[in-house]
């Protein structure tokens, strides 16, 4: 019979109320609860995650994370900052960024039916990020340039007029020094530099278990402009930036000398330099979503 220890999110951002979460707790057998922590900071998730890893012993433990994948993310590195001779199974429920009660039921009870972890995809990062850390990524790490905006967005939604306007006066504040910065990229057969870029991106692609490289080089303002009208009269969605995506197999080293900002699966990691290996690894994770 499996034991949960359940890990939720409970400050006043996004997350379910406490009476909700009592709820949620009831849906899990009073034999097979082992423990119900909250947790409001995404240091705790993480050091929560650390004692666990330390403290656990039940062949048949899994824990729940009930969170966002942010929180998700610190708990998971918590965990494998510790040595185990086996490794914990972990399911997470995400309750989405405005989460109803009935959903995140919906996908909590999904996960105490089906949610059997199985092995997937990690990128795990190790170097000078900007301290000398190892890393494990969900999703994804990225580096933006330090006189960038955080609001432009790489992902392909188009965005809208607003979206257009806020990329334009980020242009006007900083057109009078460089908002770019280099990358190189080393691989087995490969050596790739790209010189400016605002936005350099490893994704985790889930389905192969490859590393992605996204890249999203400045703009100038008239193209911008020019890009947006011409979509916008053929009812299209693409992105405004001049993005692309380089796929780099299981393993390569990046290295970007100056100073930048990174975040990892939505995490501020720090502004420093950059120089680490990114490689592909495995843990037993189950992921559900509640719908919006």
């Amino acid at each position: 019979m499996t034991k949960y220890y359940v890990i939720a999110h409970s400050d006043a951002h996004g997350s379910l109320p406490d009476r909700d979460q009592s709820t949620l707790k009831n849906l899990i057998p009073s034999q097979q609860l082992a423990d119900w922590q909250e947790v409001n900071q995404l240091s705790t998730a993480f050091f929560q995650g650390k004692k666990w890893a330390k403290t656990i012993t039940d062949n048949d433990a899994c824990v729940l994370v009930l969170a966002d994948s942010t929180v998700f993310s610190q708990f998971l590195n918590g965990v494998l900052s510790v040595r185990r001779s086996d490794k914990l199974p972990i399911i997470q429920v995400d309750p989405g960024a405005k989460p109803s009660l009935a959903s995140v039921t919906d996908a909590l009870s999904a996960a105490l039916t089906d949610g059997q972890p199985t092995s997937r995809p990690l990128l795990v990062i190790t170097g000078d990020v900007p301290h000398r850390i190892t890393r494990f990524v969900v999703s994804d790490l990225t580096i933006v340039s330090k006189a960038a905006s955080d609001n432009l967005t790489t992902s392909n939604d188009g965005g809208g007029l607003w979206q257009l306007l806020k990329r334009l006066w980020h242009l006007f504040q900083t057109s009078d020094g460089p908002v770019t910065f280099p990358v190189n990229i080393s691989l087995d057969r490969r050596y790739l530099t790209y010189r400016q870029l605002y936005r350099f991106s490893l994704i985790n692609d889930e389905k192969d278990g490859q590393i992605q490289a996204k890249l999203v080089e400045q703009q100038d303002i008239w193209p911008m402009i020019k890009t947006y009208f011409n979509r916008l009269l053929k009812r299209e969605k693409h992105p405004y930036q001049n993005e692309t995506t380089v796929d780099l197999g299981s393993q390569a080293k990046v290295h970007i000398a100056d100073i930048e900002t990174a975040r990892a699966d939505g995490n501020l990691l720090g502004t420093g330099t950059f120089s680490f290996t990114v490689k592909t690894g495995t843990y037993p994770l189950a992921i559900k979503k509640a719908d919006a």
